[in-house]
């Protein structure tokens, strides 16, 4: 994201509507960024934060009360950021992304230190920025938290881009590792999976799920049985699970797998 937007020195160029960040107009109003905590002065107060950040922007003063408001710190206006925990200093640089009524938000790993109500929050506020025509471009390791609302992965390796695409066509990268299945005899069917050697368990009353990667073996046994299946869900890999098997090895810095002999005999 620095490398976006020309504030660390690396190859190849980003535009945004055809310009590079420096070269936009109005571009801080455009674009709104929140790329970590390190950019607050100790001795401000997350008013004072704002209202610096707003009076070099040329944005309303008026504008601090109403980003506070929206991300739930109107309450700790007066409170010095070298006070503040890391959810509150998170939603400041929220705050301060947001004065100039961005049609773009980057934002990197904007969830750390939030709690749950808070993350519920931001993932409900970025879903709607986007239905009101913004874009949004945050990075994350929270990826199943990714899943409930992104709309596009990009995935990136070593410095080479693994995937772009939609969060339906990563998903559909592995095969189902399972199905839910509703028969109208779901004793008889379980009874002929058994036969036939498919591991599957009982979910609920008339719903068994059918540990497979393929519908095929169990729709020829439901039929050779004159079984009606009524409802056929797949059950995938979870965004966690393909991010993980795709970027198996491509990834720097990774800890190695536990190694029983060099761990403490420490109390767990």
């Amino acid at each position: 994201m620095a490398l976006m937007l020309g504030l660390a020195q690396g190859e190849g160029v980003t535009t945004f509507d055809g310009d590079r960040y420096r070269s936009l107009k109005n571009g801080t109003s455009r674009i709104g960024v929140y790329l970590g905590p390190t950019t607050f002065h100790p001795n401000f107060t997350a008013s004072q934060h704002l209202r610096v950040s707003a009076f070099t922007r040329g944005i309303s003063l008026k504008r601090v009360s109403q980003v506070l408001e929206i991300v739930g710190l109107q309450s700790a206006a007066r409170t010095k950021t070298r006070a503040m925990s890391t959810g509150m200093l998170q939603k400041l640089g929220i705050a301060t992304a947001l004065l100039s009524e961005p049609e773009v938000l980057i934002l990197d790993e904007p969830a750390n230190g939030l709690d749950p109500q808070s993350v519920q929050w931001l993932r409900n506020y970025l879903k709607a920025f986007a239905e009101n025509g913004g874009t949004v471009l945050i990075s994350s390791h929270l990826i199943n938290e990714i899943a409930l609302f992104a709309d596009n992965l990009l995935v990136l390796g070593r410095g080479q881009l693994l995937a772009a695409e939609s969060l339906d066509a990563f998903l559909r990268r592995q095969k189902p590792t399972a199905f839910k299945v509703r028969a109208d005899n779901s004793a008889l069917l379980q009874s002929a999976l058994a036969k036939a050697n498919i591991e599957q368990k009982r979910l609920s009353e008339d719903v068994i799920e059918i540990f497979a990667s393929s519908a095929k073996p169990f729709a020829k046994i439901a039929v050779e049985n004159n079984i009606e299946l009524s409802e056929v869900v797949p059950v995938g890999s979870s965004l966690e699970d393909v991010f993980l098997a795709l970027t198996a090895g491509k990834s720097d810095y990774a800890a190695k797998a536990d190694d029983q002999n060099n761990l403490g005999k420490g109390e767990k």
